[in-house]
């Protein structure tokens, strides 16, 4: 299975979307330190699934913005916290 067809397909996405979500609900409850790091990674590895995805076609777009959500809702959230 090439490059292509792998990002073409729904599983990667629908995995780091679980993957993120379940992270980040972790990391919140944790510290809020370990939450903000964990916001940054997944934003790392949501733009590279993004970037992945412009290849594989308009589809897999609207998909990788989809698994960014949860990265989009830690940095709202985030942007919440008192942090002095």
């Amino acid at each position: 299975m090439g490059f292509r067809a792998t990002f073409a397909r729904r599983t990667p996405y629908l995995v780091w979307l679980a993957l993120s979500s379940l992270v980040l609900l972790v990391c919140e409850r944790y510290d809020p330190y370990v939450f903000a790091a964990a916001a940054f990674l997944g934003a790392g590895v949501s733009a590279l699934l993004f970037l992945a995805s412009l290849f594989a076609g308009p589809r897999s777009v609207v998909l990788a913005m989809v698994a960014a959500l949860p990265t989009v809702a830690a940095f709202w959230l985030l942007s919440t916290f008192k942090w002095a």
